[in-house]
């Protein structure tokens, strides 16, 4: 029954989105980390942009500054233009040059650097913070307050010539960004910038002043700017990306479309494809239907003309680590182990997994788990609502690891396990969680399995021994305790 006497009415809210990015609670579900790893998102996510701005055309060189104050990384790409600066930080919208796109890379959500920039904002309880960004002769600052109750948010730009030189410098203040232990600050960015030189042998890492030379500077692996396979889009995809395509230029042609796709480069397939589609002389915006929405069925009919004419991506194709390049970072000597899987998952989505394991010493930073994402670093294990099924059942990969007898945390051991796939299906927008198909799953376990084999059965033996020494010690004791006289059976012995 309803309670007697005051009675609330509740009011209906309206909230303003620009104030989303400006808010702890959203700030945690865009990043997926509590504020106790914001320090390391931050350079992560710049670390990822850094790498994807250099490599293609120059070896990355990477440059980190840590002190009590600033975070700043730097790295000799092209630089970002001034005009994408100006609409990455457009609160109201989201700017990407991959979220569109289909293929394997480092991240795909366009919301990065507008997180970099709220951190210090939340931090600081809601007091106007400042990003630096130096790029391509232009000192941008980017200033982002709120007004709570009018809910809106306000982004400053201010933008100074500055000496200009090679890529993209952003400096981001620590004032209030990470917690005050910068000794462990500096250990956590450390054993970062040691997880990616694990997943970058092409990259040279220099935090403060040492440097974490390349292994391979001529490695090559799949680029952002490579033309992305048609086998790699469904027909709703295809048809997001025809949509952000018309928004950008709706005097783009179908053929001009289709160029731009693997394996679709000559003239002569691009007129097969567009005529077996019935779109030969078609634009893009011929596309849409009189009720603004994409015609189904012609990109339906045009993805199919363009995987017919193209061939399936191999998995090798888009760029292993090796085996040499695990064995350099890790020296393990004659207990160093390496696994690669590859294959085909249920969408003909090509996908590589690559694990190596050795015994490091007790105090090595990458002593532990380690596991990278298209050539990045996720902040958390990636793979914990993961069903592994083919030995027994595991949920997460942790633990299977517990089934197999490997215990991270007691022993000196180090576990690396990297997967390229081309779209990767995460759980929540933090991009903290991955749904992953029964294929990965079961060759990512047999992947882990090789490596850890001979210490898990070494563990188990270690364990099985105890158990018999335990039980020996049990049964001496029991024989050799002196045996419980009753008071009646000492009274007969008198």
């Amino acid at each position: 029954a309803p309670r007697q006497g005051q009675r609330l009415t509740r009011e209906t809210f309206t909230y303003s989105r620009q104030l989303e990015y400006l808010s702890e609670n959203e700030l945690v579900a865009q990043t997926g980390c509590p504020r106790s790893l914001w320090l390391p998102y931050i350079a992560k996510e710049a670390f990822d942009n850094a790498l994807d701005e250099t490599e293609g055309y120059t070896a990355p060189v990477i440059h980190i500054r840590l002190d009590k104050r600033t975070l700043s990384v730097s790295d000799n790409g092209r630089g970002i233009d001034a005009d994408v600066i100006t609409r990455i930080f457009d609160l109201d919208t989201r700017t990407s040059n991959k979220q569109a796109y289909i293929s394997p890379t480092r991240g795909a959500q366009g919301n990065a650097l507008k997180t970099i920039l709220a951190i210090p904002f939340i931090r600081s309880g809601h007091k106007p913070s400042t990003l630096h960004i130096i790029a391509n002769g232009v000192h941008h600052r980017i200033t982002v307050s709120a007004d709570v109750i009018a809910q809106k948010a306000q982004v400053d730009f201010r933008q100074d010539p500055f000496v200009k030189k090679a890529g993209t410098t952003v400096q981001v203040s620590l004032d209030s960004a990470c917690s005050e232990e910068n000794e462990d600050n500096s250990k956590n960015l450390q054993t970062l910038v040691l997880r990616y030189a694990l997943f970058n042998p092409h990259a040279v890492f220099v935090l403060n002043d040492k440097r974490f030379e390349a292994t391979d500077s001529s490695w090559q692996k799949w680029l952002a700017t490579d033309p992305t396979s048609p086998h790699w889009y469904t027909v709703e995809s295809l048809a997001t990306l025809i949509a952000n395509q018309i928004a950008r230029n709706e005097q783009k042609t179908v053929r001009a479309f289709v160029s731009e796709f693997r394996g679709l480069t000559s003239s002569i397939k691009q007129a097969k494809v567009t005529e077996a589609a019935q779109l030969s002389r078609a634009y893009l915006k011929d596309l849409v239907t009189p009720e603004r929405k994409i015609d189904r069925d012609a990109v339906s009919r045009l993805l199919y003309h363009m995987k017919a004419e193209t061939k399936a991506v191999t998995p090798e194709t888009m760029g292993t680590l090796g085996e040499e390049h695990f064995r350099s970072r890790l020296a393990g000597g004659t207990t160093f182990r390496y696994s690669l899987k590859k294959g085909f998952d249920s969408n003909g989505l090509p996908y590589l997994i690559e694990c190596a394991f050795a015994l490091v010493a007790s105090n090595n930073p990458l002593r532990g788990l380690h596991i990278g994402l298209n050539w990045s670093v996720p902040l958390h294990d990636p793979f914990q609502q993961t069903e592994f099924l083919q030995d027994g059942y595991a949920l997460g990969l942790e633990a299977l690891l517990a089934q197999k007898w490997i215990d991270l945390e007691r022993n000196p051991i180090s576990l690396i396990v990297h997967v390229t796939y081309p779209r990767f299906a995460f759980l929540d927008r933090g991009k903290g969680t991955l749904a992953v198909s029964s294929t990965v799953a079961n060759d990512l376990e047999q992947a882990v399995t090789r490596v850890t084999k001979r210490w898990s059965q070494i563990a188990r033996e270690a364990d099985r021994q105890h158990r018999q020494r335990a039980a020996e010690m049990e049964r001496r004791y029991k024989a050799e305790a002196p045996k419980r006289v009753t008071i009646r059976a000492a009274a007969f012995e008198e």
